[in-house]
């Protein structure tokens, strides 16, 4: 009887390691293409029906042989959002649904270095959605048009009274 129990007990830990080993080669797979955070990191390995003590463990391993770098991959996200034109505010809030801290210090700090101002970057969402475009004559085409442009720099997490006298710059 103690025979069995050791059998089915070496068969236990040769199942969890082996389950271990297919979580941490499909991290490293994955982060051989680009970094994730400890969050993304393991709702894939929850979707890969793994248990939470291997998740853990996975997650624990490649933290300490520096796989898993935070910070690295919170600076590579706050840039992707300051250059697809977002406010702090709205790279704030879309971090947060990763379980990223994130100060506005930081995410300022960070367009000083890529040298885009908030200012900059309405202008630019501005003239993107200008680009080809004859700003029209007629009052009511003219505010449609405006309406529109407003729309996208508040959907970018602009706030209103910021992004219209910027707007009215334009549209004079």
């Amino acid at each position: 009887m103690d025979e069995f129990i050791q059998n089915s007990n070496q068969l236990e830990e040769d199942q969890e390691k082996e389950e271990y080993k297919k979580a941490y080669n499909y991290c490293i797979f994955l982060l051989s293409k680009r970094d994730y955070s400890e969050f993304k990191i393991s709702n894939k390995l929850k979707s890969r029906k793994h248990s939470s003590k291997i998740i853990q463990d996975v997650v624990d391993q490649l933290t300490e042989q520096g796989y898993l770098r935070e910070d690295e991959y919170k600076k590579q996200r706050i840039k992707q959002f300051i250059l697809k034109g977002c406010s702090n505010r709205y790279i704030i809030q879309k971090l947060g649904v990763e379980h990223l801290d994130c100060e506005e210090e930081d995410i300022e700090n960070i367009r000083e270095e890529q040298f885009l101002s908030t200012d900059d970057m309405i202008d630019k969402l501005i003239e993107k959605k200008l680009r080809g475009k004859d700003i029209p004559e007629g009052f009511e085409e003219k505010q449609k048009l405006k309406n529109k442009v407003l729309r996208f720099l508040i959907s970018k997490g602009h706030s209103f009274d910021h992004a219209l006298p910027k707007l009215d710059t334009y549209f004079r």
